[in-house]
C-alpha cells in the first residue's frame, strides 16, 4: 500500500480525520525538509513562539541583536519576499507594524512587575544571500531600540554573527521564554485595540 492510498484510507474513517489529514498533507507541501524555520514551523524542532496565524508565525531570535528581537517569517516556504504573493508580504508588514506598536508600548504583565521598554524599532529584511540572508526562508526581523543604544546594537551586530558561527552560545531560552509571554500579551492587547 502506498502512502497515497494509506493517507486516504485513514481520512475515510471520520470526517475529522480527513481534515486533519488534509490538512497536514497540504502544510507538509509547503516545508521544506532542510530549513530550519520550517522545522520550527512543524515542530520538529523548539522555537519560542510569539504568535501563529494562517499565515504567518512570530517567533524570539535565538540569536538576537538586542534582547526582545523577534522574527515574522511565513507559515508557508518563500525563499524571498520575490517568492511570496504580494498579500503574504502585506501581511508581514502589517505584524510588524502590530508588534512595533506593541514593543513601543510600555509592557508588562499584570501579575509581575516585569517590564520591557522600548523607544523605536529596526525592520530588516535581508533578501537574498547578497544582501546576508542566511536562512533561506524569508523573514523579517523586528529589532527593539532604546535611546542611546548605539554601542550596544553594533555589538549585537556582532554579538548576532558570532552565534550564528557557534563562536557565542545563542539566547538563554528562559529568558526568551519570558519575554515572549511579555510580547504575546502587549500584542494581544494591541490588537484588541485596533478591533474596537
Amino acid at each position: 500500500m502506498n502512502d497515497t492510498t494509506s493517507t486516504t484510507t485513514r481520512a475515510q474513517s471520520s470526517s475529522s480525520a480527513t481534515a486533519k489529514t488534509n490538512d497536514d498533507d497540504k502544510q507538509q507541501l509547503l516545508l521544506e525538509p532542510n530549513c530550519i524555520f520550517c522545522k520550527i514551523l512543524s515542530d520538529q524542532i523548539p522555537g519560542t513562539k510569539v504568535y501563529e496565524d494562517d499565515v504567518c508565525l512570530i517567533l524570539m531570535d535565538i540569536h538576537p541583536i538586542r534582547p526582545g528581537h523577534v522574527l515574522i517569517i511565513p507559515t508557508r516556504h518563500y525563499d524571498n519576499i520575490m517568492d511570496m504573493p504580494p498579500t503574504v508580504a502585506q501581511h508581514m508588514m502589517t505584524l510588524a507594524h502590530q508588534m512595533t506598536a506593541a514593543l513601543t508600548t510600555r509592557t508588562s504583565t499584570s501579575s509581575t512587575t516585569e517590564q520591557f521598554t522600548c523607544h523605536g524599532t529596526n525592520l530588516l529584511w535581508n533578501n537574498g544571500r547578497a544582501a546576508w540572508q542566511t536562512v533561506m526562508h524569508a523573514h523579517l526581523h523586528v529589532i527593539p531600540r532604546q535611546k542611546g543604544d548605539g554601542l550596544g546594537f553594533l555589538w549585537g551586530i556582532i554579538r548576532h554573527f558570532l552565534s550564528l558561527l557557534g563562536i557565542l552560545p545563542p539566547a538563554n531560552r528562559q529568558e526568551l521564554d519570558r519575554l515572549a509571554a511579555l510580547f504575546r500579551q502587549a500584542l494581544l492587547t494591541q490588537q484588541s485595540k485596533k478591533s474596537t
